[in-house]
């Protein structure tokens, strides 16, 4: 074996950048290299024959002495140990040693020392912190849990967690919310960790939790990933809200019976008022000494109060988000620059109309017509707003809505088109800004409105995939409402002019007539009359069954029938003989009674009652045609 000379050692010890130390069996410095003045500051000839224990944190001593007792003792210790070291400025700074008696030198140990003063005060300083978040973390009232993303394992969970859930800590670490049914199922997780990885984290998730028992909890969740060092985990939070849902629910239970009274009070005053004017001048034309001008005059008032029950009506079903609507696409800025002239009309000559258009024209699918009514009703509130003159805005711009906003929201993330109506009036009160939605709420006199406005436009564009909202201000700084309409791809809709001229139905056709009300069986008996069928009728399937036998071209049927088999049923066993038949279905509820499937039928149409002739003629005619 190669034996270095002693000059060789010599200049490694003088050369090496860690600390090395030689004691005498008290302690006492006989050697120091060079590198204890790099290091600490010390002169190296100033330390030889200072006892080490000098220089330790009194603190550190006495573990220090246990070492060295054991070094000498020849008992080896692959660990270091870390104790404080006073520098020459007088700083205790963090060192790490590592002791050994020399071979032949019973009484002799050598030191070698290294400053890691840095890399301590970081392990203390994640001490204090991972110390810090476990004092937070159980300190917390929402429930917390550290999961492993890939497995729902538990890593840790808090005191909350443990009071509202059931199983103990000890219970929950090491199993997975799946293996505990905390989820429900497992599709549950899996759909609002897909959620997590989608959007990188969580915010007033709105989820169900079962407690050990089988208790439902609802809870608000927040979730986040925690990277910890070459690992990645899941932080959870909750916030139990099931008590508060169940005093919500009660609210919302005990507003709609409000908004019910408010509604039951508004139809009978309006319906009354639409029956008095029908009934009147049905007893006054069928009167022997009427004249024929008097029961023109009669028949015209019953016309238009029959149409103002029927506009009632749609507002309803507007309300409830039930009215058939008839989309079309369209740029929203330029329907509302071709209704400019008409709402500066309906606003006066005080008040200034200015309206802002987008230049993206992004296309909404909307029912134009029922969109041109809701902007009306919008104006007409503040034009009542502002009866000494004011400015009304119409603002069209475009925006991209994010996940998190939508749910918040209650709607689809994507591209909506938002349209301001912001006027300077007397403003919303916080008290009556919680009820503008409400049917039949209103704040003006009795004869100043029927209160369905607002709820109209509220069920329109619900019903259209969009959200309204009032901005709340300061009483008397104006109002703003917000309409975002979800952007469509669909290609902008071709104009086309009404053709009011009758529509011509071949004669000598023979109709199935299945209507349950005999006044509207008698009225549309003679309307098919009229139109030149051959009309057989029916109350339901009972009476069809007798007929079953005749060929028929048409079949008009209301759709809710009495008893089992409903007009779907009839016209479904009809086919399977008359395999040709036309069907028109008539129903008072506007959507929803037909299935898709029936709806999409070749020679299959559906007409709303109330219809006037031209338009029970019209659909008459088309599904004859195909």
């Amino acid at each position: 074996m190669l034996k270095h000379p002693d000059s060789f050692y010599s200049s490694l010890v003088e050369s090496a950048r860690d600390v090395i130390t030689l004691l005498d069996e008290n302690g006492v410095i006989t050697f120091q290299n060079p590198a204890i003045t790099t290091i600490f500051g010390y002169n190296r000839e100033e330390l030889i024959g200072v006892n080490v224990f000098e220089l330790l944190h009194p603190d550190d001593t006495e573990v220090a002495l246990s070492q060295l007792a054991d070094v000498q003792l020849g008992i080896r210790s692959d660990e270091s140990l870390i104790v404080r070291f006073r520098n020459k400025q007088g700083d205790w700074r963090f060192v790490e040693v590592m002791g050994q008696r020399l071979e032949g030198e019973l009484k002799s140990i050598i030191l070698i020392t290294r400053d890691v003063t840095e890399k301590q005060l970081m392990l203390l300083a994640l001490q204090k912190s991972e110390q810090s978040f476990h004092a937070a973390f159980n300190a917390t009232s929402a429930i917390s849990a550290i999961t492993v993303p890939e497995t729902g394992e538990f890593r840790d969970v808090n005191d909350a967690w443990v009071k509202m859930l059931g199983w103990s800590r000890e219970e929950a670490i090491g199993k997975t919310a799946v293996e505990l049914g905390i989820w429900g199922d497992a599709e549950a997780r899996a759909k609002i960790f897909a959620d997590l990885k989608a959007e990188g984290r969580l915010r007033q998730y709105k989820t169900h939790l079962f407690t050990r028992s089988g208790e439902r909890k609802i809870v608000l969740v927040d979730s986040d990933y925690l990277h910890l060092n070459d690992s990645t985990l899941t932080f959870v939070s909750g916030i139990d809200i099931t008590e508060r849902e169940l005093i919500e629910e009660q609210l919302r239970q005990s507003q709609k019976l409000e908004s019910i009274g408010q509604l039951t009070g508004g139809i009978a005053h309006d319906f009354n008022n639409l029956l008095s004017v029908i009934m009147g001048h049905a007893e006054l034309a069928s009167l022997g000494n009427a004249s024929g001008e008097q029961i023109q005059e009669s028949i015209d008032a019953i016309a238009r109060s029959a149409q103002s029950g029927a506009k009632l009506i749609e507002q309803l079903l507007a309300f409830s988000r039930k009215q058939k609507l008839n989309p079309e696409a369209f740029v929203l800025s330029e329907d509302l620059a071709r209704m400019a002239p008409l709402l500066q009309t309906t606003l006066g000559k005080d008040i200034q109309l200015s309206i802002i258009p987008n230049d993206n024209n992004w296309l909404c699918f909307l029912d134009p017509t029922q969109f041109e009514s809701a902007i009306l009703n919008m104006v007409i509130n503040s034009r009542d707003a502002m009866p000494d003159g004011g400015k009304l805005e119409l603002n069209v711009t475009t925006l991209c809505i994010v996940p998190e906003f939508a749910r918040s929201l209650k709607m689809p993330p994507g591209d909506y088109v938002s349209l301001e109506i912001s006027d300077t009036g007397k403003g919303i009160s916080a008290d009556v800004i919680a009820h503008v939605f409400d049917p039949f709420f209103t704040t003006k006199q009795t004869s100043g409105g029927s209160g369905l406005g607002l709820s109209m436009v509220f069920g329109f564009t619900k019903q259209s995939g969009g959200h309204v909202s009032i901005a709340h201000r300061s009483q008397g700084s104006g109002t703003t409402i917000t309409l975002l309409i979800p952007r469509t791809d669909v290609q902008a809709s071709e104009q086309v002019i009404a053709n009011n001229e009758p529509v011509q139905i071949q004669a000598n056709k023979r109709v199935l007539l299945v209507e349950d009300n005999e006044d509207v069986r008698l009225l549309i008996s003679k309307l098919l009359a009229s139109l030149k069928f051959e009309v057989f009728e029916a109350e339901s399937f009972h009476d069809v069954d007798r007929q079953f036998a005749q060929d028929f071209d048409l079949l008009v049927s209301d759709v809710m029938l009495p008893g089992d088999i409903k007009g779907p049923e009839i016209a479904q066993k009809l086919r399977l003989r008359l395999p040709n038949l036309a069907v028109l279905y008539m129903s008072g509820f506007q959507q929803g009674v037909l299935s898709p499937e029936e709806l999409g039928r070749s020679r299959v149409a559906f007409i709303p009652k109330p219809f006037t002739r031209k338009d029970f003629s019209a659909a008459i005619h088309d599904i004859l045609q195909t």
